[in-house]
């Protein structure tokens, strides 16, 4: 159970092709967070679960979007979920590629050789 002090955020991805960023048949990475009181988080999921047949396992987005029943019991939790509780990012592969070497390569050269926070460095080079 999570406390005022220490909020839990939960996240989850879609589109990861691993080593094969690039994939053609996954063009789009997702990355989504919610942040949730505990005894909200509880409420949607049971009302979600009471929706569904008895011998359904986890209540998983991939199995409930498939049937009927699902999607609108899906429907109904989006629909509780208090404004602002969830974040998402969406971005384009190519894109990402792009930050992944910024992130595997610049970032730990300019760590090595920068001694202060990147935020720290002057702006005016003239």
């Amino acid at each position: 159970m999570s406390s005022p002090a220490e909020p839990v955020v939960y996240f989850d991805e879609t589109g990861n092709s691993g080593q094969n960023v690039l994939d053609p048949g996954q063009p789009i990475f997702t990355l989504a967070g919610v942040h949730l009181p505990d005894d909200v988080a509880a409420a949607i999921v049971a009302e979600v679960r009471s929706q569904l047949p008895a011998t359904q396992g986890e209540p998983k987005y991939g199995s409930l979007a498939k049937a009927t029943r699902g999607r609108e019991a899906l429907v109904r939790a989006f629909e509780q979920l208090p404004a602002d509780s969830v974040q998402a990012m969406v971005v384009l592969k190519p894109f990402m590629v792009v930050t992944k070497m910024v992130d595997l390569l610049v970032e730990p050269l300019a760590r090595r050789t920068v001694d202060r926070p990147v935020g720290d460095l002057p702006t005016d080079r003239r």
